[in-house]
């Protein structure tokens, strides 16, 4: 199992962070299978993320309560894909956070 930890801008309001999130995974070209929690993490959300028709499965967790954003990938679903995505999320993803939403 590998860990990437994906830094989180400083004063980002995570509450309404999960549809930018989300966002930012399609753009890369990722589509979410899952999209859930874990209960070692309460207040978590959790997404199971897969590139096009490539095998593995890329877990990615958002814990505002940490605060903490990582991606997993798990051994026996890693793939080829995985570390570019991953690059990809840890740009994109602190990107859109960063930006200031539209009320």
């Amino acid at each position: 199992m590998q860990e990437y930890e994906i830094a989180l801008p400083v004063g980002t309001d995570l509450a309404g962070a999960g549809p930018r999130i989300a966002a930012a995974c399609h753009a890369a070209g990722l589509h979410i299978t899952l999209r859930g929690t874990l209960a070692a993490y309460p207040g978590c959300v959790h997404w199971h993320l897969q590139c096009a028709d490539q095998p593995g499965t890329l877990e990615l967790t958002l814990w505002p309560a940490g605060p903490r954003l990582w991606c997993k990938i798990a051994a026996g679903r890693a793939a080829a894909w995985m570390p570019a995505t991953v690059a990809v999320l840890s740009a994109t993803i602190p990107a859109a956070l960063s930006v200031k939403q539209e009320v």
